[in-house]
């Protein structure tokens, strides 16, 4: 082979090994930065989920507190209507007793 073709060669082999090197440093450098934005994307995920899962502890806590609440409604509603019964008792007791000092009253016939 002549030398000009020589020279063109190996000006073509260094072009080559100079463009696998620097595809090389190109696929290296996209690696490196996928593996950040992936790093950061499963950083960003995990405070995502911590703030979900807390609002979930939120959540749980007013539920916990409304079925708290709802029983006591519950046990209220009951104790009023005992203390209802209790009242009719009472004003039972208080005519029969008014009734009963007016009955005598009158078939005594001291007024």
């Amino acid at each position: 082979m002549t030398q000009a073709t020589d020279i063109d060669i190996r000006e073509i082999k260094e072009l080559i090994t100079a463009g696998n090197a620097a595809t090389q440093k190109q696929i290296a450098d996209l690696a490196m930065s996928s593996q950040t934005q992936i790093a950061d994307l499963r950083e960003e995920m995990r405070i995502g989920f911590t703030k979900i899962d807390g609002k979930f502890d939120t959540v749980n806590a007013r539920l916990t507190n409304l079925e708290t609440n709802t029983k006591a409604i519950a046990d209220l509603a009951e104790k009023v209507g005992e203390l209802k019964n209790w009242k009719q008792i009472a004003i039972v007791i208080f005519t029969a007793t008014v009734g009963g000092a007016i009955g005598w009253f009158v078939r005594t016939g001291k007024m």
